[in-house]
């Protein structure tokens, strides 16, 4: 039996729970930053290691071995005790990542993830904190303002993050139905010929009058939303999706009375298929995050999650 791991995201007023570092651990990273460029090199560290073996200290905590520690490498789990100086309180050193594309994580202190959006270009000091998580979405409107779309904005938001913290793991956000105005790729949605679901009457913008929603029985309209999302993943600074409004596409009256029940049984067929062909197209190396655990169908959602690497609450 296949197992699958869930990745929960405890979600307040619209945004995710922020979660700051244990404050022992950041105010010894803090002490060993001392350039204050967000991470901490070989000769820091050992300017304040007292150990013989600092060198193969080092090496060890810098799991993605790039030459310099992050505060997620500082904070990671426990393996043996180091002292940075004489007068610091004893550190843990953080055992190897988990050998997967899933970001670490462990019972013994279960980790928060952030799931934001801010249209602006976000600020040095916000890139910094964000860099603290193993796991970030940037949703919809990331960046559009400052840098004209959702695509440009997610990408300089998780460029700047990684650069802080490499083994930080960025999701691209997209709707699964919902048409949200703020894309790049929208421009190939409006080529195609009845890519969007019209209601009765001519009646469009079904979702609460404000947006488009896509014809998921349309394998134009399939190929253009996976098309983007393969193209977002394929940069090394994205390592995966997060598809929103899973329980809009499967669950069973969402539109039913705008576009009848057959259609509405169509377009969750349409939906299953581009999230198979989404997995085709991204491979098995990158994160498939979803909200899905709540779609409304007899098993809640516990049926469709298999498709996913996890579901946020």
């Amino acid at each position: 039996m296949k197992k699958y791991q869930t990745i929960v995201a405890i979600t307040l007023m619209g945004s995710a729970v922020c979660h700051a570092q244990d404050s022992v651990k950041a105010k010894q990273f803090e002490k060993l930053d001392a350039d204050k460029n967000g991470a901490v090199a070989l000769e820091e560290y050992k300017a304040r290691s007292k150990k013989p073996d600092a060198d193969a200290r080092f090496a060890k905590i810098d799991a993605d071995k790039n030459g310099t520690v992050s505060l997620e490498e500082w904070s990671g789990t426990a393996a043996k005790t180091e002292e940075p100086a004489a007068e610091e309180p004893a550190a843990e050193e953080p055992s190897a990542p988990a050998a997967n594309h899933l970001p670490k994580f462990s019972w013994d202190r279960v980790p928060l993830y952030m799931h934001i959006r801010k249209a602006k270009k976000f600020s040095k000091d916000e890139i910094k904190y964000l860099a603290t998580f193993p796991l970030v979405t940037f949703e919809k409107t990331t960046g559009s303002r400052t840098f004209k779309s959702t695509e440009d904005g997610t990408l300089a938001a998780a460029k700047a993050v990684k650069k802080i913290n490499p083994s930080t793991k960025i999701l691209y956000y997209r709707n699964v139905i919902m048409h949200w105005p703020t894309y790049k790729v929208n421009a190939e949605f409006d080529k195609i010929p009845g890519a969007f679901l019209v209601g009765k009457n001519g009646k469009t913008k079904l979702n609460f009058g404000k947006t488009d929603s896509y014809d998921l029985t349309n394998p134009q309209v399939r190929e253009v939303w996976v098309g983007n999302v393969k193209q977002m993943c394929a940069d090394p600074a994205i390592d995966g999706v997060f598809c929103d409004a899973v329980c809009k596409a499967m669950g069973p009256t969402y539109l039913a009375k705008d576009i009848g029940e057959e259609k509405k049984a169509a377009v969750c067929e349409g939906y299953k298929t581009m999230m198979t062909e989404t997995r085709q197209a991204i491979g098995p190396d990158k994160i498939m995050l979803a909200n899905v655990l709540r779609v409304g169908t007899p098993d809640n959602g516990l049926e469709a999650i298999k498709q996913f690497d996890g579901s946020y609450l």
